[in-house]
């Protein structure tokens, strides 16, 4: 004979076996019920490994087994932002990037808009003095005026991303169903932007911050990773570095983050070397927890590894 306590225990094991069984069953009732047919469902776990590749036009990007099963869905909607970070309603599939993810806290610095005959230069100066690699996010018909700028870029370590070619608000414009002006904005643009770079364009910033999933999408298919900002682009409102930095600061978590400038804007220098003397803890009066290693933008989100 058993005892009362080995009873309870015996009852509580079958009870905990029976509730997983259900809840096995009921995971598996939501993975089919995400698509027309369970067979095709069924099959990707056993064809995909963890971390996949997919080949798109500018590179390898990684499709995960859970996004293919559409358990992780991108967010809907515009989430243009004037002052901070682009809102993002759910968790960012792999090929949508807002912030660091490194485990040395770092902080990445990416430079919009440009390149700017009289401002860019200066950035690049400014750079080189500190020893800093930055992500150029260069609005392409810029790009073709001043080409040896952006050869510069490249030569110095840089990495230049694309940032449309006429700074188009892509939202608006898939809503409007132009598809001209978006393969003039994404992929012509791309093709220009290659041929004065020589490199694979890897990475894509959308003007205002404004992008839905149809652009995401559209991004991915050209394996573009989209790479959004978690602090920052608040120079274009104060168009000073000692009001632009602050705030930017108070963005920086723990974690890292990706900050977001400007190198059409007066004040970028200004506000390059005030931030990384905080950041490199050179600038007197810093607390030790502000200080962060300033990263490339790969080694922030692990496209180094």
């Amino acid at each position: 004979s058993i005892t009362m306590s080995e009873r309870s225990r015996l009852l509580l094991a079958c009870l905990s076996s029976s509730v997983a069984t259900v809840l096995l069953i009921g995971l598996a009732q939501v993975v089919l019920d995400s698509r027309e047919t369970g067979r095709s469902v069924l099959s990707l776990p056993l064809s995909l490994s963890p971390s996949s590749p997919r080949r798109g036009r500018g590179g390898w990007q990684n499709l995960r087994v859970e996004e293919s099963l559409g358990m992780v869905k991108p967010p809907e909607g515009n989430h243009a932002g004037w002052n901070s970070r682009p809102y993002v309603d759910d968790e960012p599939v792999n090929y949508l990037r807002y912030g660091c993810n490194s485990v040395d806290r770092s902080v990445a610095i990416t430079i919009d808009d440009g390149p700017d005959p009289n401002n860019t230069p200066k950035v690049l100066d400014t750079l080189a003095s500190l020893g800093i690699k930055a992500t150029f996010f260069v609005v392409v018909a810029n790009a073709a005026a001043w080409p040896d700028i952006i050869k510069r870029m490249v030569e110095e370590g840089h990495t230049v991303g694309l940032h449309t070619h006429t700074h188009q608000n892509l939202t608006q414009v898939w809503e409007e169903k132009d598809w001209n002006t978006l393969r003039a904005e994404i992929d012509e643009a791309a093709v220009t932007l290659e041929g004065i770079t020589g490199q694979p364009v890897r990475y894509f910033r959308p003007p205002y911050g404004a992008v839905n999933q149809g652009v995401r999408e559209y991004l991915w298919e050209r394996g573009l990773t989209v790479v959004m900002w978690n602090t920052g682009c608040v120079d274009w409102y104060y168009r000073d570095a000692d009001q632009e930095v602050p705030p930017i600061m108070h963005g920086i978590s723990d974690a890292g983050a990706i900050v977001c400038m400007h190198d059409t804007q007066p004040s970028a220098v200004a506000e390059i070397e005030h931030l990384a003397g905080i950041l490199q803890g050179r600038l007197a009066g810093t607390s030790p927890a502000a200080v962060h290693p300033i990263s490339t933008l790969e080694h922030c989100i692990g496209h180094d590894m």
